[in-house]
């Protein structure tokens, strides 16, 4: 079903009156509805998105449309859209038009198959937990196995060590593998400080710095750092026993720059509450930066209503800012690899990236001053054990001279080397033959068929549109 399929539908049944009809959503939005500009606009992102793709180091190999339409400013890229009946070409620029335009092509591309749905980040909803795993049941065969001999011939007894020296060795090896067996430390368990990663935004935080150092990861709901947010994490401290380091990532706009001493001063309050040790550390975005790596600026967003006291803020802003506002997304899209240095150097001072070498190297030494320790004390039995060592070697050698004729002797006479070959001969058959026809059937598996879901894929179109109907609050 397609926009020609569905105009078809609306002319030749008398049941629909209009394309709104046959539609589960606006025709702007319905994705079997897809117009001709919305086509545009896919061609167009999926042209840029190759382009960019090919030249690009993007984490991941992935990308969120912000960060492609920072990407792509200054580089002469344009789109044609109709205004007053008449095409107008149109400069990319950083504007809300020229995002806005971006935006809907990531989404039609996408629909249209034009860019793979995994390609691109979706950075409003956090990152699905767990993995799901499925297996592929494969036929039933017999592997190579070796049976298990039921005979155990008698052993003489005897000394596993030949000399007192090699029994030493031995022993010591034994007793510094029980000792060390469970004793192991991890780098980044082990660290000192418990870290945290905050951002005013989603899909800003790249995840494998907070892997590297353990650090947990917190962007802003709504824009704004709650007074919840700085109390779990000082709690989560006080309960590791550990000081607290929290980074903030923000915008350098007026909201943006306000944000890390907001942070701070309610993490002081909470923490001298709690008698907790924590620190707030401003990572970016700095004025310093902006400049530093030319990020483009966006005229500061006026607010709806009554904004008198926010529009003196702006002033403010731009007075110390000497600029209009920039994205954190800029930063993170034009330099991705400056961005995640400038988050590890940040975090780097209170995180000991040697202690794994340390963990190893105090084990390895503690490892030698135990081993040292028990050479002295063996040393002092080495003579005792010298000496009861050859006594037990020459009881054996006695004892072994009794039993040995006396074991073969009887051996032969009760003829147990040809009962026990028979034994194996029988014991030992072809496994496989015995099971070639079994096979392993798989149970059925029962689940509930949905009757009434909202949506079935196995309905027509018009049977599944009904259900929608039926669901849409407005019928």
């Amino acid at each position: 079903m397609n926009i020609n399929e569905i105009k078809k539908l609306v002319k030749q049944s008398p049941k629909f009156k209009r394309v709104n009809d046959v539609l589960a959503l606006t025709p702007v939005n319905d994705p079997f509805y897809i117009q001709k500009n919305q086509i545009e606009k896919a061609e167009w992102f999926a042209e840029v998105w190759k382009r960019e793709e090919a030249i690009s180091d993007w984490e991941d190999g992935l990308i969120h449309p912000r960060g492609l339409h920072y990407q792509i400013l200054g580089k002469g890229d344009s789109f044609t859209i109709k205004i007053g009946g008449e095409d107008k070409k149109i400069t990319y620029q950083n504007t809300e038009q020229c995002w806005n335009y971006l935006e809907m092509g990531a989404k039609y591309s996408r629909l249209l198959g034009l860019v793979p749905y995994e390609r691109i980040k979706d950075e409003q909803n956090p990152d699905p937990i767990g993995n799901p795993i499925f297996n592929d049941h494969n036929e039933f065969e017999v592997m190579e196995m070796k049976i298990y001999d039921d005979v155990m011939n008698f052993q003489l007894p005897y000394l596993l060590y030949d000399d007192t020296e090699s029994f030493i060795e031995a022993r010591i090896n034994k007793i510094i593998e029980v000792l060390f067996k469970d004793v192991s430390y991890s780098s980044r368990t082990e660290q000192p400080n418990y870290l945290e990663i905050w951002a005013e935004k989603s899909g800003v935080i790249p995840m494998s710095i907070a892997r590297e150092f353990n650090a947990e990861v917190k962007p802003a709901g709504g824009g704004e750092f709650s007074v919840d947010m700085c109390f779990k994490a000082i709690e989560k401290a006080k309960k590791l026993d550990r000081d607290l380091h929290i980074f903030v990532l923000s915008d350098f706009d007026p909201k943006g720059m306000d944000m890390p001493k907001s942070v701070a001063r309610k993490v002081e309050f909470i923490a001298k509450q709690l008698e907790a040790t924590a620190f707030v550390h401003h990572v970016a975005l700095t004025k310093e930066q902006c400049i530093k790596h030319s990020l483009p600026t966006v005229p500061a967003k006026i607010p709806k209503g009554d904004g008198t006291g926010y529009l003196t803020h702006i002033e403010i802003f731009k007075k110390f800012a000497g600029q209009d506002p920039t994205e954190l997304n800029s930063f993170q899209a034009r330099e991705p690899k400056i961005y995640k240095e400038t988050i590890r150097k940040a975090i780097e001072p209170y995180f000991d990236k040697e202690l794994g070498n340390k963990f190893r190297e105090e084990r390895k030494r503690l490892e030698e001053s135990v081993r040292e320790k028990l050479k002295v004390k063996f040393e002092e039995l080495r003579e005792d054990l010298d000496k009861i060592r050859k006594i037990i070697n020459n009881r054996f050698d006695k004892l072994n001279k009794v039993l040995e004729p006396i074991i073969k002797k009887k051996y032969g006479k009760l003829e147990l080397d040809k009962h026990i070959e028979a034994y194996e001969e029988l014991i030992n058959f072809e496994v496989s033959e015995i099971i070639e026809d079994e096979r392993f059937e798989f149970p059925n598996v029962i689940v509930e068929s949905p009757k009434n879901a909202l949506l079935d894929t196995r309905r027509s179109y018009l049977e599944q549109l009904a259900k929608y109907k039926e669901f849409d609050m407005r019928g």
